[in-house]
């Protein structure tokens, strides 16, 4: 303390300005690291998340269009809806495949 009670004004004033410029810089190193972790979360959810949740929902519509189809083929047994549950069966076996491969979905 008695360093700083033996210094003039001036540099009591350069001293007190290069302390807030201090605190400025790492205030603002600060928030470019945490605008770079939020840019990341984004990223992530945009390019991964986002387009599994669409499969997702793609093969809820898929799998129901299969039991769907399943259910008027075993009351009507017309060809034409056991083929709509085997192409609706295979989109939704491509859409598994489509998930598993986004490494954002694991087998279990």
């Amino acid at each position: 303390m008695h360093f700083f009670n033996n210094l003039s004004i001036k540099y009591k004033i350069w001293l007190a300005f290069s302390v807030v410029l201090l605190v400025l810089a790492l205030q603002g190193v600060s928030s470019l690291n945490n605008l770079n972790k939020m840019t990341a979360s984004f990223d992530y959810i945009a390019n991964q998340s986002q387009p599994a949740v669409i499969n997702a929902i793609s093969l809820e519509a898929s799998l129901q269009a299969a039991a769907t189809g399943l259910s008027t083929y075993l009351l009507t047994r017309d060809e034409f809806q056991k083929q709509e549950f085997d192409n609706n069966l295979q989109q939704s076996y491509q859409l598994i495949e489509q998930m598993l491969a986004m490494n954002v979905i694991r087998e279990s």
